[in-house]
């Protein structure tokens, strides 16, 4: 290779060597197989510094119970089998399945079916050709009980399988064989019924100092759903029977935390929980749990997340549990407060608690009003905001939360007292027994409603506010105070006549005009209304009416 100037051409390595390393003939002074991996990996060093350039690594599982002592020939092939653990571009092919088979060396015929299992793998590897059908061993992933009876184990392999009832024989269980009653396949898992409860702990597929050497009765891959690929499993050594798989598994999301719960396999001692962010995995380990629940608290609001939880006892680990999800979300709200209640061109609102209260101004209409409320984030309110209701009655809200509770709001709407009203309260005058708008406490022949107008004081007997009439010049002149408060409440109209009988109104503004003028004063104004003295004689009369509230 030197002298060729070959050392850093060379990409693979092609190995079919172990056939003295079953027995204890090596120098160490007990099995070699407990002593040939490392063997191994020292070596692949020592090949890497002589062909830098490799990238890959092809073993080849030598035939059960090859040349030589055979007393450890079983686990010597397990060795081989997980070599791949350690390196990361290794394939490994069986060579039980080659035709003319051989125990230590092959006729050129079965030198060639080896180049024909490992061609296609170094195609693909190392040419880009993509093959049409599976063309790697079938490799065991591992094995589990399926039932709580221990009465059936899975077998689960890296690609689809194909099964035959011939294969029963091969399988020995603690190193028992003729514990398999029967099997069925489905896609990459291989079932074994066996003729009844079991307790051992490990399985093994094809003992060499056992086997018949009959090669139809081999486990091998599928192509498709039941075309065989020709290639032949790998065999297997002692590999541990996990327990059965968890059923019964629950993900429930929470706010930044998954929860995941199942129920107990027979024989667990401990549970593996794994995640994906795709449905069908690949899955990672995210946590064990001894007892039958965990939370995942590394996950984000809003993003699902898909599980797998599986059972693992003394001595291995079992299938996969049926995928769960779980989609961890922040808390539904509960807010549901009233922010604010706003009637239009109306004082402000209180807000207390549940209650709602405002006072309106004298004469507002109540019924109809539409206030426009807000209110806490994703909350909503029946009635909704904007709808016209009768508050001359107390009225409600209810607000829901975005968890769907709710709160129940009172709004009260109360009208301002009217100046009538507060005068009287202001003159001292007793609700219900003087304060009558007709009464007249003082007996002065002026009631209470025309003193209110007037400015008089309803509990002092005068007349001295009524209105005066007189003649200036050419006119006749009609003068009265009016209390400044009442114009909110009270309209006033002043009538005139020659007579008795024919009456003409003037009706009184807010403010002078025409023959009606007006003193401005902070309590009472003076009001003045001049009539061109047509006749000899004239009468005049105030009237004070209630201007009627909607």
């Amino acid at each position: 290779m030197v002298a060729a100037k070959l050392t850093h051409g060379i990409r693979a390595v092609l190995w079919h060597q172990g056939e003295q390393d079953q027995g204890s003939g090596g120098p160490d002074g007990d099995y070699d197989y407990k002593f040939y991996q490392q063997y191994f990996v020292d070596m692949s060093a020592a090949w890497k510094e002589d062909y830098p350039n490799i990238l890959s690594y092809y073993i080849f599982q030598i035939w059960p119970a090859a040349c030589g002592d055979v007393s450890r020939n079983d686990q010597l092939r397990e060795v081989q089998r997980t070599l791949p653990n350690l390196y990361s571009k290794m394939r490994v092919m069986s060579t039980v399945g080659i035709v003319p088979g051989s125990s230590c060396h092959y006729v050129p015929a079965g030198y060639q079916k080896f180049c024909d299992l490992i061609a296609p793998l170094v195609e693909q590897d190392h040419y880009g050709i993509t093959p049409t059908r599976a063309v790697t061993a079938p490799n065991i992933q591992r094995a589990y009980y399926t039932t709580a009876a221990r009465n059936e184990i899975a077998l689960e392999f890296g690609q689809n399988m194909l099964w035959s009832n011939l294969s029963k024989g091969l399988f020995a269980l603690d190193g028992v064989s003729g514990k398999v009653a029967s099997g069925t396949v489905s896609g990459k898992v291989i079932k074994l019924q066996l003729v009844g409860a079991s307790t051992a702990q490990s399985i093994s597929y094809l003992t060499g100092v056992g086997w018949d050497g009959v090669q139809a009765n081999l486990v091998y891959g599928a192509t498709g759903v039941d075309l065989a690929n020709g290639v032949a499993a790998l065999t297997f050594a002692d590999l541990p029977i996990g327990p059965p798989v968890p059923t019964s598994v629950v993900a429930v999301g929470g706010s930044g935390q998954v929860g995941l719960s199942w129920g107990a396999s027979v024989g667990a001692t401990s549970y593996r929980v794994k995640r994906s962010l795709v449905s069908g995995g690949p899955y990672v380990t995210i946590g064990t749990a001894v007892g039958l629940s965990l939370t995942d608290a590394a996950v984000i609001n809003g993003t699902p997340y898909y599980y797998v939880v599986s059972a693992l006892n003394g001595v291995g680990e079992g299938g996969d549990s049926a995928e769960v999800s779980g989609t961890p979300t922040a808390p539904l709200s509960g807010a549901k407060e009233i922010l604010s209640l706003v009637f239009a061109n109306l004082p402000a609102t209180t807000i207390s608690g549940t209650s709602i209260s405002v006072t309106v101004p004298y004469g507002t209409n109540r019924n109809g009003l539409a206030p426009v409320l807000t209110t806490s984030a994703l909350a909503s309110v029946s009635p909704a905001s904007g709808t016209a209701r009768d508050f001359s009655t107390a009225q409600t809200y209810v607000v829901t939360a975005q968890n769907l509770s709710t709160q129940t709001y009172t709004v009260t709407v109360s009208v301002a007292p009217s100046a009538y009203e507060t005068w009287a309260g202001v003159q001292g005058l007793v609700a219900g027994v003087n304060d009558g708008q007709l009464a007249d406490p003082d007996f002065d022949g002026i009631g209470n409603l025309l003193e209110f107008s007037l400015g008089g004081v309803p509990t002092v007997g005068s007349r001295s506010i009524l209105p005066t009439l007189s003649r200036v010049g050419g006119d006749w002149v009609f003068a009265y105070d009016r209390l400044v408060a009442s114009r909110s409440m009270l309209g006033q109209s002043v009538f005139y006549g020659s007579d008795l009988v024919g009456w003409t109104e003037i009706p009184i503004p807010l403010s002078g005009g025409g023959v009606v003028t007006i003193a401005a004063g902070a309590v009472t104004e003076r009001v003045t209304v001049t009539i061109p003295a047509t006749e000899a004689k004239a009468f005049f009369k105030l009237r004070v009416t209630v201007i009627p509230v909607p």
